[in-house]
């Protein structure tokens, strides 16, 4: 509750949890950087259900190392405060990207949004969501 947002990031999956996440708590639990709490941003459908998974347990994430010895560690990451979606609204995505207490815009791209062929190298412009942006672009 002490902590306001200075980073959203645009792709809040196991990578951003596990790695930028991390260290923005590891910097919070200091009791430094309170001021980098991270807002979550969902640009597609299918990021829903990530926000309503996050949000029905306070946005906290489980940081589990693996390893092949007995001393691994098991923490929770509490650096995750919200979590917008753009299909809710663009204009609040936009207010919140706009903000001044945002200090950093950063964002993950598995190969899943690439959209390349992997048979060829080519970018797949014929796909649906393409398409849509391609007709659409002031959503």
């Amino acid at each position: 509750a002490s902590t306001t947002q200075g980073i959203a990031h645009i792709g809040v999956g196991g990578f951003h949890r596990a790695h930028q996440a991390y260290y923005t708590d590891a910097l919070m639990n200091t009791g430094a950087g309170l001021d980098w709490s991270i807002c979550g941003v969902g640009l597609r459908a299918e990021d829903r259900k990530a926000r309503d998974d996050l949000a029905g347990q306070d946005y906290l994430v489980t940081w589990d190392e693996l390893g092949d010895t007995d001393d691994t560690a098991v923490r929770v990451i509490g650096a995750i405060s919200d979590m917008l979606l753009a299909e809710d609204g663009a204009p609040a995505l936009i207010d919140k990207l706009a903000s001044p207490e945002l200090r950093i815009v950063s964002l993950t791209i598995t190969e899943g949004g690439y959209c390349i062929d992997d048979s060829n190298g080519e970018f797949m412009a014929h796909l649906p969501q393409i398409q849509h942006d391609l007709a659409h672009p002031e959503s």
